[in-house]
């Protein structure tokens, strides 16, 4: 039962062991990257996903999160850059947490594409940015991404950030 609510998760998720290796993903975590389970399964997690020129710097962040000793508790957000098999990148946060009654070293991945939420960022930037300059529609506008802004990420349980 457990690994059907894991399939069914519309986040991708990811089984990894303390060297980053790839046990297990879901559907979605096959959708979002573009790999099967059988492609990825085995992988080095930071091989598969992310650029080229972030993998070390990724690893250091991944790695140090795994350092800590959480207990069963799940550790902060990282945000890094993850890139899908036909090249394109998305932004994501990662945030990982040791599998309770499974072999020590054994964590879940719970990757979130952010790419909507930095667009509602940029964009209300941008508004105030406008405002700023003096433009008069500037006040109804920021209303309207302020209460948009909160509208999706009070929906979403928010961690500390890094």
């Amino acid at each position: 039962m457990k690994a059907a609510i894991i399939d069914a998760a519309p986040d991708p998720v990811v089984a990894i062991d303390e060297h980053l290796r790839i046990l297990q993903l879901n559907a979605a975590a096959e959708r979002a990257f573009g790999y099967s389970a059988s492609e990825a399964i085995g992988s080095d997690l930071i091989g598969l996903i992310a650029p080229p020129d972030l993998r070390e710097r990724s690893r250091r962040q991944l790695r140090s999160r795994l350092a800590t000793d959480p207990g069963d508790a799940p550790t902060p957000p990282v945000e890094l850059v993850a890139i899908r098999r036909d090249g394109s990148t998305l932004p994501v946060e990662v945030t990982v947490a040791p599998v309770p009654a499974t072999d020590p070293g054994v964590f879940a991945g719970y990757i979130r594409d952010v790419t909507g939420q930095r667009r509602t960022e940029e964009r209300a930037l941008k508004q105030s940015r406008a405002c700023a300059s003096g433009s008069r529609r500037c006040s109804m506008t920021m209303r309207s991404s302020v209460c948009s802004l909160r509208a999706r990420t009070s929906s979403r349980p928010q961690g500390p950030r890094e």
